[in-house]
């Protein structure tokens, strides 16, 4: 069972990612726009993981959980990688309008 926390995360993070498909689709995305949309990727992972460990037996955990979880912990570091070299790359050029 999704606690109401993880539920309202995750779909705060799904009206962001939708205002940044709307932004691609008008070929209008920012740099703040594509940092967002990794920020709401973290998050919908991080809420996945969430949900996983929520659902941990005590004993006997089945090796696809365990795989699955190390999956989506590598998967939030790859993100996590990718907004940190953004965000070092926008403060070096001094972007601090957020456009591409």
């Amino acid at each position: 069972m999704i606690s109401i926390t993880l539920l309202s995360a995750h779909l705060s993070g799904y009206a962001v990612l939708l205002a940044c498909q709307k932004n691609r689709a008008e070929g209008t995305v920012t740099r703040t726009d594509e940092i967002a949309d990794i920020q709401t990727q973290i998050k919908d992972l991080e809420t996945r993981l969430a949900g996983l460990e929520e659902r941990l037996p005590a004993h006997s955990i089945p090796p696809q959980l365990i795989s699955e979880m190390d999956e989506l912990d590598e998967q939030i570091g790859v993100m996590k990688r990718r907004l940190a070299a953004i965000l070092s790359a926008k403060e070096s050029t001094g972007d601090m309008q957020g456009k591409k």
